[in-house]
């Protein structure tokens, strides 16, 4: 029930006053303390001049030595007539006037005689608010003494909240009746009136309490939640306060016969999740809602919200709410109460967007919610359902705590909602299909009639609402009908066109229409202010800037918008108006972009587009080559929305329409030009652009206005190329998933660590290339098992991939890797197992990597690849074993078989890639040191000293970025000792001569085998110099070996390596001639003939001849282990089918022995 009186105290009187204001009489002389002042009495001497209290909080008072408390209109009323007395009737009036004079708000008195029940309940209202806020203080102090503990540990650990949070929302623990009663007791209140407010009962003692506020942040009423989980919840037989209610039920129980007993077994009932205050009552019924104002929506009201959104829980709305979403209420309940309404509606809100639990209640909630908000003239809307997690919950305050604050605001958009008629609409055909595929004609009917009942309940004023929300989802679903009482053809009359505005215009939140009164979303779009469109004409599209001489200048006779639609005025024969349709869509200029440095297209616009019959809008990015012609722009429509337009506009009237929209946007909406993107992530002049934030060169936040750089959502959709998408800021991501690497990983997580490192380098690739010419290629490599696809994709996580493989290519091209990297800007992706096994695969990886390693552009007939982000490869097998040039430019990091690491770290990985990019800002804020980078390469190129120069720049920049890593962290890791340690050495043989020749002779055994190489080119021959050594002839050998195995080094690097260790060059020695002799000599021993007496008829020995090899002494091969070598026999030994003995290389006849 209004109270005038009381709405006006509480209202206009009570946030003003302040205890100086009201406590003036000289005798007080205050001792002033943090929670009371304490002074003399008015009326009598105090020895102690203590004996009267007043309690700042609620400016109650107590005057001690005479027994009296009250709150100042009983102060103000006492000291007018002399003594301690409780004013009455008029008397209250006069003292509520006299507070009003004092608070400057005298001139909002209200004028109409108030009733004596009127007034007793305004009374009453403001003692039972002194007393509820005595009661949120108590509880609040007693959650943090030794009765909360458990409580804390439930709301802190169970429910997300933190320390902070919970004295900011006030929460507390109701700790007993008597407890509580004491402190209410102190202040004098009134305890028949204080247990009638449902304050004062021990079924509240163990429950957390959330203090409820009114409008102003006066105390309303008080919701208990109990503190522990739904299985530990106690029985009521077990709670002091709840076991006479279980008594009562269970003697009822009793009285059962016993078959109603077996059909209605007796279970123990808990005591309830939920407690609130009930409504007091005196004989004439409730004086009081106490859930007349949503919970929290003085927190909306403090920060002068006209928009808001409803959620159903008390802990759903208090989570949001701490978390910095000020718009956020709770109806805690179904669905909002009628006084609720009444309250939204005092304060001027114009849109509430619900988002319910998502169950079957929370759906019944929405209808009844919709059905409230528009009685109240509140235009509703509907967010989607949130997703459910991993335990099947999806309410809000688990959402926001799962995926942050920003993603709840994202979601619970009004430009994510649809519009509240039209979700019934949709409602209402769901219901009406059942289920089925096809609506059958008394389906459409029950939905037709269904749809006519509900607007039937609907007031006039969303008339227009109904038809372009309603009506036309009822229209999709049925057919084509005709709308109650808006039964106009499509030939729409002029005066109809000027009451009717864009779904779109003037909505795009830059800027606002002076003329105009907008309730408006990006979605879906209601405008109640008819007078939008003045009838004077119109700048093509909605444009109403009244401002003089435009109308005169205005010579294009654009087409105007109407419900959505894009139309225009034709005169029929009888030349008569008529308002036809050109267009089924609409859409608005949101920026003008300048072409990117890269691009032909001559700039272009930032357009959002909606179809009349669409929840909601579309942004694109269109240049101004696709609006030539009205072709070519439908067609780039079509292409770049998804969906299918229909147009019938001339060439004329877009020309006319995009002129007038653009200079809408110019002089509506400050019509800066943006600079479009053409990469995700970093752009040319360091600033970080994504899809939903942008950051400056120092890992700070920004925005477009103030960057101007605008996102392209279009860019590399063609070839599927996604956006990166970058969590809120966490500080403690980056240790999150350190730490679920470590577990998972076990010993193998320093390998981990390098790839973290190497994609925290990534981020500064473009600025790295800028300096150094250069940037190296990380390629973990290992057997199955390794795990080094996840080592790469987690580290991968923090650079916005998030649990995904959206970063990673696999059976690709080189075209589409050189594509994704000039679309990404220091954004690294990751090439699963790139194909090598030919040849040519091999060439082209080598080709591929060695441009990449200092970034040069793959050059295509009208195209330039320029790679703008690095590639991480990762194999089976080490990439550039084929081609020393792109070994050494190659960081090859073998990654063993994780044995050791834990699995059941897999979920904790996950979830930590989930949030990792929270630490993006951090890595792109550890920036390029040049100075500290080349004293890492001089102090690695020490422990390199067989490598190739480029190793230890390589190795440089991955150490300084993994070290940077750790420390942000937080872990001790001398990253540099490891990999000294750990990597220096292999990479220190990668292309030593101690490799290649070991990896000569392992593949010269091969070749051996398969008799591609034998006694022709490799034999063991005694000489006078240096004794028996073993001869290479390398000019037939390496012919051999490079046609097989392609390898890393090449012949003149074999040589002088050799000689090197001792192998002495250019020495004749005496071979076979030829393969194919020393071949014909094997097969024909194999078929050799005996002589009479039994003796086996050998064949002539194939004929020596004289060529200069390559020497390696019976010394240098024992210390190679080419022992096997020189034990091999040739054809002309005693052994068929070997090689190797006879003549030394300075035997005259060369004739083969025996």
């Amino acid at each position: 029930e209004s109270n005038s009186l009381r709405d006006h105290w509480e209202n206009d009187v009570l946030p003003r006053l302040t205890p100086e204001m009201v406590y003036t009489d000289p005798s007080h002389r205050f001792q002033i303390a943090s929670d009371r002042w304490r002074g003399g009495s008015p009326f009598r001497e105090s020895k102690s001049g203590t004996s009267f209290a007043v309690w700042p909080s609620t400016l109650r008072f107590y005057d001690s030595g005479m027994g009296f408390a009250g709150d100042p209109i009983s102060y103000v009323h006492s000291l007018k007539v002399g003594r301690w007395e409780y004013p009455k009737a008029k008397d209250w009036v006069e003292a509520l006037r006299e507070l009003s004079r004092l608070a400057g708000v005298e001139h909002n008195f209200p004028t109409r005689e108030p009733s004596i029940e009127q007034i007793e309940r305004a009374r009453k209202w403001e003692e039972r608010r002194s007393i509820f806020s005595a009661v949120y203080i108590t509880c609040a102090q007693h959650l943090w003494s030794s009765f909360g503990c458990n409580a804390l540990t439930h709301l802190i650990e169970e429910r997300g909240f933190t320390e902070s949070e919970l004295r900011d929302l006030g929460v507390g623990l109701y700790p007993t009746l008597e407890i509580v009663q004491a402190a209410i007791t102190e202040q004098q209140f009134n305890i028949s009136l204080a247990e009638k407010c449902g304050v004062l009962t021990r079924k509240w003692e163990g429950y957390a309490v959330f203090p409820w506020h009114n409008p102003y942040g006066e105390p309303l009423t008080l919701y208990g939640h109990w503190p522990a989980s739904k299985a530990d919840i106690p029985l009521k037989k077990n709670h002091v306060g709840w076991k006479k209610e279980h008594d009562t039920a269970r003697r009822a129980w009793n009285k059962l016969s016993e078959a109603q007993k077996v059909a209605q077994p007796w279970t123990d009932a808990q005591i309830p999740k939920k407690y609130a205050c009930w409504n007091p009552k005196d004989e004439s019924g409730s004086w009081l809602a106490t859930k007349e104002s949503p919970l929290y929506f003085d927190r909306v009201v403090k920060a002068s919200h006209h928009e808001a959104v409803l959620v159903e829980g008390v802990t759903d709305a208090a989570i949001a709410q701490v978390r910095g979403d000020s718009r956020v209420m709770a109806c805690v309940a179904a669905s909002l109460s009628g006084e609720q309404v009444q309250t939204l509606k005092r304060h001027r809100v114009q849109r509430v967007n619900v988002c319910l639990d998502p169950d079957s209640a929370g759906e019944k909630g929405i209808i009844s919610c919709i059905k409230s908000l528009l009685s109240g003239g509140i235009a509703p809307y509907v967010a989607p359902l949130l997703p459910l997690d991993s335990r099947g919950d999806g309410d809000p305050d688990r959402f926001i705590i799962s995926h942050g604050i920003e993603a709840w605001k994202q979601h619970t958009s009004f430009d994510s909602a649809t519009h509240g008629l039209r979700w019934i609409a949709r409602y209402i055909v769901t219901a009406g299909r059942n289920g089925a595929q096809e609506l059958s004609d008394a389906a459409r009917e029950a939905i037709w009639q269904e749809a006519i009942r509900f607007t039937n309940t609907v007031d006039r004023q969303w008339e227009d609402a109904l038809a372009t929300y309603f009506w036309s989802e009822i229209k999709l679903a049925v057919g084509a009908v005709e709308i109650p009482e808006l039964k106009e053809s499509t030939i729409i009359k002029r005066e109809s066109v000027l009451a009717t505005v864009s779904l779109l215009q003037g909505s795009d939140g830059g800027g606002s229409h002076r003329n105009s009164s907008v309730h408006s979303s990006g979605g879906d779009r209601f405008f109640n202010d008819k007078s939008y469109c003045d009838g004077d004409g119109g700048s093509g599209g909605g444009f109403n800037d009244n401002y003089d001489g435009f109308e005169s200048r205005n010579d294009w006779e654009a087409p105007m918008t109407c419900n959505g639609e894009i139309w225009k005025w034709f005169r029929d024969r009888e030349g008569n108006e008529q308002f036809r349709p050109l267009a089924d869509f609409d859409f608005i200029i949101t920026g003008e972009i300048a072409a990117p440095t890269s691009s032909n297209s001559g700039g272009g616009y930032s357009l959002k587009i909606k179809r009349s019959f669409d929840r909601r809008e579309v942004e694109v990015v269109i240049f101004s080559l696709e609006t030539i012609t009205v072709k070519e722009f439908i067609t780039t429509l079509l292409r770049k929305t998804g969906f299918h337009l229909n147009c019938r506009l001339c060439q004329a009237d877009l020309v006319a329409l995009i002129h007038a929209r653009l200079e809408e946007y110019h002089r509506n909406r400050a019509g800066r030009v943006y600079r479009c993107i053409d990469r995700f992530g970093q752009q040319s002049d360091g600033t970080w652009v994504f899809a939903d934030c942008q950051f400056k060169a120092d890992g700070t936040p920004t925005h477009s206005k103030e960057s101007g750089w605008i996102y392209n959502p279009q860019l590399g959709a063609v070839d599927h190329i996604l956006c990166p998408e970058i969590q809120p800021p966490n500080p403690g991501a980056l240790r999150k998933l350190i730490e679920a690497q470590r577990k998972f990983a076990g010993s193998s997580f320093m390998h981990f660590l390098l790839c973290d490192g190497y994609v925290a380098a990534s981020l500064h690739f473009q600025e790295i290339m800028r300096v150094e010419k250069f940037f190296p290629i990380l390629n973990p490599y290992g057997d199955p098992g390794s795990k080094k696809t996840i080592a790469v994709l987690s580290a991968m996580s923090m650079a916005g991939w998030g649990n995904t493989e959206r970063g990673a290519l696999a059976r690709t091209s080189v075209s589409m890797a050189y594509e994704r990297l000039k679309c990404l800007g220091s954004i690294p992706s990751m090439w699963d197992d790139p194909p090598g096994k030919t040849r040519i695969e091999r060439n082209m990886l080598d080709d591929f990597f060695q441009s990449l390693y200092n970034g040069l552009p793959r050059q295509v007939r009208g195209n330039s690849q320029q790679p703008f982000s690095p590639m991480i490869p990762t194999s089976n097998h080490s990439l550039g074993e084929t081609n020393p040039a792109t070994k050494t430019r190659i960081i090859p990091l073998f990654m063993p078989v994780i044995n050791d690491g834990d699995r059941s770290a897999w979920g904790e990985l996950s979830e930590a890639r989930s949030q990792a990019s929270g630490a993006f800002g951090q890595l792109v804020a550890i920036g390029y040191s040049q100075a500290l980078v080349k004293a890492l390469r001089d102090r690695l190129s020490r422990h390199l000293p067989t490598a190739h120069d480029r190793v230890a720049d390589n190795l440089a920049i991955l150490v300084f970025y993994t070290q940077k890593v750790a420390e942000l962290a937080g872990l001790d890791i001398d990253v540099e000792r490891w990999t000294i340690a750990n990597l220096c050495e292999p990479l220190n043989e990668s292309l030593t001569g101690l490799n290649c020749v070991a990896d000569f002779f392992e593949k010269l055994e091969a070749l051996v085998s398969y008799d591609s190489v034998g006694s022709w080119n490799v034999a063991t021959v005694e000489t006078r110099e240096e004794g028996r050594v073993l001869a290479l002839h390398l000019p037939s050998i390496w012919p051999e070996v490079e046609r097989e195995f392609n390898p890393a080094y090449n012949r003149p690097v074999l040589e002088r390596v050799l000689v090197s260790i001792g192998a002495i060059k250019n020495r004749s020695a005496k071979l076979h001639s030829g393969r194919d002799l020393v071949l014909a000599y094997n097969r024909a021993k194999l078929t050799a003939r005996f002589d009479s007496q039994g003796n086996i008829i050998l064949p002539n020995g194939p004929e020596r001849i004289n060529k200069k090899c390559l020497l390696l002494p019976e010394s240098l091969c024992q210390a190679l282990n080419l022992q096997w070598l020189l034990d091999l026999n040739g054809p002309d030994s005693d052994s068929p089918g070997g090689f190797g003995g006879g003549d030394g290389p300075d035997d005259p006849d060369g004739s083969p022995p025996g």
